[in-house]
């Protein structure tokens, strides 16, 4: 059992060392380590009768930093890669912007104004 200890601070150790090394690899780096992602965000809304309705929103850019782990308030930039379609679970009784428009699977379709999904509970 002391070994457990032990093998606990020492991965713990590992990982602090890990993510303070990535820190100054990105810091020394200056402004070449951000760069950014274009990724495309959408509302799921959960409807009464069981069904997904999903809304698209406009395509956002996205600072991101060249490490392994989050730094600077930014995301890694391959994770932004590997996850360029974010998706917002909504609850019933939230209102939507206005720039968002309901679509039929996730395929974007201007013909249908936005609409708050509060009128759609009723």
């Amino acid at each position: 059992m002391p070994y457990l200890r032990w093998i606990v601070i020492g991965l713990l150790a590992l990982a602090g060392l890990l993510y303070g090394g990535d820190w100054l690899v990105a810091r020394s780096q200056g402004a070449r380590a951000f760069s950014s992602v274009l990724v495309q965000p959408y509302y799921a809304v959960a409807l009464k009768d069981g069904k997904t309705e999903f809304i698209m929103l406009n395509p956002e850019t996205r600072a991101c930093v060249h490490a392994l782990f989050p730094h600077f308030g930014d995301a890694p930039c391959w994770y932004l890669e590997g996850h360029k379609r974010q998706r917002i679970d909504v609850s019933r009784n939230a209102v939507l912007p206005i720039d968002a428009a309901p679509i039929s699977g996730l395929e974007t379709a201007s013909a249908h104004p936005p609409k708050a999904f509060s009128s759609l509970c009723r």
